[in-house]
C-alpha cells in the first residue's frame, strides 16, 4: 500500500458529467442557467445514448447511488480555481488541498493538517450518481456551485441515511426545479427565480418503505382492516396451493401483495401504484420481476384484475 496514494478506499470511474449551465461564450464567466440538464462526456457513444434516454433537454433523471453514505455520494468544498487547475480546497477556515510553491497540489495529513484559508474560494459540490439508463457501473458527477443546491442536496441524502443506513441502490429522482431564491445584484439583494436541482426518492419506493417502517414497528394494519370482503386476497387464492412447494419468494410476494391491498385505503389512490410497489419489492430481492413488467402498461380498468393474481403469474413465469 502506498500511504496517500492506494489508501484512499475503492472508486468506481466517473464517466460524465450533469451540469445545470450552458455552453460558456465567455472564458470568464459561467454559461447561461439552464431549467434542464445538460450532459457531457468524453465517451460520444454515452452522449448518444443518453439522449437516445432522456432526449436532448431532460429535466427529470432517475439516478441512484453506489456508495453506502452521504459522504461518500457528495462532497461540498470552498474551491479556487485559475486556468493552470486547483489553487486551493478548503472548509471555509481550513485548506485540505492546495498548491505550493513549486506548483505541486499537497494534501492535508496527520503530519501535515493544513494552512488557513487565503479567501478568493467559492463553493463547489460534487454528487456523484449512477444512472440505470446508462447501464454502466460507472458515476457520473452532477456539478453545482449554488448554495442552495448544496444544502438541499445534503439534507435529502443525510435524512434518508439516517432512516436506512445505506443509500445503495435506493432509486432517487433528480431535477430541476424553479425556486425564487435571495441573489445579490447591483450591490443589494433581489429576488430571482433560479432553477435549484431537487433530489427526492422515488415515489413507489416511499410507500414500500413507510411500509416497512410500520412492519418494523408491529403497527402495520388495524385489525378491522383485514376483515375487508370487497375483493378476494391473493394470500388467500394460494390457501388451496401446497405452500411448501413453493419457492420463499413467492410465498413472499403474494403475502406482501394482500397488505398491500388491505392498506390501500390509507397508504395507496390507486392499483397501479400498489403494482408498482409490489414489483419494486422484488427487484430488491433479485426476483424475476423484469418478466412481469409488462403488467405494468395494462389499462387502468384490467390492472385490478391483472394484479389480484399477480403471485400465482409470478410462480408460472419463473417455471
Amino acid at each position: 500500500m502506498i500511504r496517500g496514494l492506494t489508501d484512499k478506499g475503492g472508486r468506481f470511474p466517473v464517466i460524465g458529467e450533469l451540469r445545470k449551465g450552458g455552453v460558456k461564450t465567455d472564458s470568464n464567466r459561467p454559461g447561461p442557467d439552464l431549467d434542464h440538464f445538460r450532459f457531457t462526456s468524453k465517451d460520444e457513444s454515452l452522449i448518444v445514448g443518453f439522449e437516445r434516454a432522456f432526449g436532448r433537454e431532460p429535466r427529470v433523471i432517475p439516478v441512484t447511488f453506489a456508495y453506502k453514505t452521504t459522504e461518500e455520494n457528495f462532497e461540498a468544498w470552498q474551491e479556487e480555481w485559475v486556468r493552470g487547475g486547483l489553487v486551493h480546497r478548503c472548509d471555509r477556515e481550513i485548506c485540505v488541498a492546495w498548491r505550493d510553491s513549486k506548483g505541486n497540489i499537497v494534501h492535508a495529513d496527520e503530519e501535515n493538517p493544513g494552512i488557513r484559508c487565503p479567501g478568493r474560494c467559492k463553493p463547489v459540490g460534487r454528487l456523484y450518481v449512477v444512472v440505470p439508463a446508462l447501464e454502466r457501473l460507472a458515476t457520473v458527477v452532477v456539478l453545482t456551485t449554488s448554495t442552495h443546491d448544496i444544502l438541499r442536496l445534503q439534507q435529502s441524502l443525510q435524512a434518508l441515511e439516517s432512516i436506512r443506513g445505506d443509500l445503495r441502490g435506493v432509486p432517487f429522482e433528480l431535477s430541476r426545479q424553479p425556486r425564487e431564491i435571495s441573489v445579490p445584484e447591483g450591490g443589494k439583494r433581489v429576488r430571482r427565480v433560479k432553477n435549484l436541482l431537487h433530489l427526492e426518492v422515488a415515489p413507489h419506493f416511499v410507500a414500500y418503505q413507510l411500509i416497512e417502517m410500520q412492519r418494523a414497528a408491529g403497527a402495520l394494519l388495524p385489525a378491522d382492516i383485514t376483515e375487508m370482503e370487497e375483493e378476494e386476497d391473493t394470500a388467500e387464492e394460494i390457501r388451496h396451493v401446497e405452500v411448501e412447494e413453493r419457492p420463499r419468494w413467492q410465498r413472499e410476494c403474494a403475502s406482501l401483495w394482500g397488505k398491500l391491498r388491505r392498506a390501500a385505503v390509507e397508504a395507496f389512490d390507486s392499483p397501479t401504484k400498489m403494482l408498482a410497489h409490489l414489483i419494486d419489492f422484488a427487484h430488491a430481492r433479485g426476483w424475476p420481476y423484469e418478466r412481469i413488467e409488462g403488467l405494468t402498461s395494462v389499462s387502468e380498468e384490467h390492472l385490478e384484475i391483472y394484479a389480484k393474481s399477480l403471485a400465482d403469474r409470478l410462480a408460472a413465469l419463473s417455471n
